[in-house]
């Protein structure tokens, strides 16, 4: 079994604990995957590391805007995911982003059980993309505010940036401080397109399928070398992904 970073034996991996990101997203390329997957496994021991960092919050973009990964694989990872005790142990809360209402009945029934089972969890949270575009969800935002604006519970002149965050599929959370792009493609690829303003993006030039531990430990790294405040570390040892 492979380590979380191809180091050696003696030289453990370090981060600064007060330098972690609160909000860490992952947006994932599926259309480089020769049979495109959602990677289940994967998928789960990057929530497995986030809760052993401590990060509060990470987001997959697990299925990108009418990206075509056919319904059984979507609705077998989503029970997958339901199904998974460690989301009970830990009170991981999953929430979905996107226009997921629009996809096959048998698909949104998973969604719908996996949030209904979660959402009186108090731990972690576990953001995932479901047909989500940052372009779209800007539109839906901006339609949101129209309807207020019509109902005459928004003045038109009194628009701000905290309006516009409200009416966002992630209100309720904050922007990332970290991004990490999943293949080959230097783009964001319409993703999250408001709450990235202030983010720092690592394009980690790794395909999903290929994606480990050791590649969301190199982002952190990054991350940490772009900010300046001391504070203690975390020593992750060779623990395996």
């Amino acid at each position: 079994m492979g380590t979380l970073w191809p180091i050696k034996k003696k030289e453990p991996i370090r981060l600064i604990k007060q330098r972690l990101p609160k909000h860490i997203a992952i947006a994932i390329d599926v259309s480089e995957q020769e049979s495109p997957s959602l990677n289940v496994l994967t998928l789960q021991k990057l929530i497995e590391l986030q809760v052993r960092l401590g990060v509060p919050v990470i987001t997959f973009n697990i299925l990108p805007y009418r990206s075509e990964v056919p319904t059984d694989a979507l609705v077998e990872a989503l029970g997958a995911l339901n199904s998974w005790t460690f989301l009970t142990d830990k009170e991981i809360k999953i929430s979905v982003l996107g226009r997921w209402y629009d996809l096959p009945e048998r698909v949104v029934d998973r969604i719908k059980e996996v949030i209904l089972r979660t959402k009186d969890h108090e731990g972690p949270i576990v953001n995932i993309g479901v047909n989500y575009d940052g372009q779209e969800e800007l539109v839906d935002a901006m339609s949101r505010i129209a309807r207020q604006v019509k109902a005459q519970k928004v003045d038109p002149e009194r628009i701000t940036k905290e309006i516009v965050k409200m009416n966002l599929d992630t209100a309720l959370l904050a922007a990332p401080d970290l991004i990490i792009t999943t293949g080959k493609t230097f783009s964001l690829r319409s993703f999250m397109l408001w709450d990235s303003a202030h983010a720092k993006i690592f394009f980690s030039n790794v395909a999903w399928n290929e994606f480990r531990g050791d590649t969301l430990l190199k982002a952190l790294v990054f991350y940490q070398n772009t900010r300046a405040e001391k504070s203690r570390t975390i020593n992750l040892g060779q623990t395996p992904l």
